[in-house]
C-alpha cells in the first residue's frame, strides 16, 4: 500500500486586475464606486471570470489603457526557434 503525502497548497496568484486595483491603493468598494460596476462583478473579474464588453471598457478607461494591455497577457519574448 502506498502512502500519499499530503501536498502543501501555497497561497492563490493575485490576479492582474488585484494588483492594479492594490497598486491603485484601492479597495474593492472604492474601484466599484468610481466605475459603476458592482462589488459582486468586481470579484468575479479578480477571480478569473472574463469581463462583458461594457465592463472590460470601463476598467480599461478607469486604468487609462486598453483592454487588450488589461485583459489579455502576450508572450513578450519569441517562440523557441523563432526567427527575429
Amino acid at each position: 500500500m502506498r502512502t500519499v503525502s499530503k501536498v502543501k497548497r501555497s497561497r492563490p496568484v493575485k490576479s492582474d486586475l488585484q494588483v492594479r486595483r492594490e497598486d491603485a491603493g484601492l479597495s474593492m468598494r472604492d474601484l466599484a464606486k468610481y466605475t459603476g460596476i458592482s462589488h459582486a462583478t468586481l470579484c468575479r473579474l479578480e477571480a478569473g471570470r472574463p469581463p462583458d464588453i461594457r465592463n472590460a471598457l470601463l476598467l480599461a478607461k478607469f486604468y487609462e489603457c486598453t483592454v487588450e494591455n488589461l485583459f489579455f497577457q502576450f508572450a513578450t519574448s519569441p517562440s523557441k526557434g523563432a526567427r527575429e
